[in-house]
């Protein structure tokens, strides 16, 4: 019979794999703000909500976004996460200001803000791409 130690005893994690499980905590807050991003973005396209109720929403995750990002900032990778960790506060701060541009687009209508806010979330979709490969690699 293999003698196992009793369940209350718990294994310490290493402080690189409580930055690793936070940095994929803020990873996934991050992916639903962009699910209702997507849903409210396709939402105002096809006239379901209006220009002020699609500013709120982005207004909204901005906010969050930006709880994010600081959460982000706040880790204190080790060297193997820390490439990784910089690529991650790269795009919350790409997705952060993408809003705000879509945001100010809605509210002013100058077209270089859509543009601008279409750049921003393209950048931050490649530095999220590269934060998961780099950490793949790793």
């Amino acid at each position: 019979m293999i003698r196992r130690p009793p369940r209350s005893t718990r294994k310490e994690s290493s402080a690189a794999s409580d930055v690793y499980k936070r940095q994929v905590s803020n990873q996934k807050l991050m992916q639903q703000n962009l699910i209702d991003f997507d849903e409210a973005n396709e939402n105002y396209k096809n006239n379901s909500i209006s220009s002020d109720e699609f500013k709120i929403i982005l207004d909204n995750l901005s906010n969050k976004t930006l709880d994010i990002l600081i959460k982000q900032e706040e880790l204190k990778p080790n060297s193997s996460n820390k490439e990784s960790s910089k690529f991650y506060e790269d795009s919350f701060a790409g997705f952060y200001s993408a809003f705000n541009l879509y945001s100010l687009y809605l509210e002013e209508g100058v077209s270089q803000y859509k543009i601008d806010s279409d750049y921003e979330l393209e950048l931050a979709i490649e530095n999220s791409k590269n934060a998961v490969l780099y950490k793949s690699s790793c």
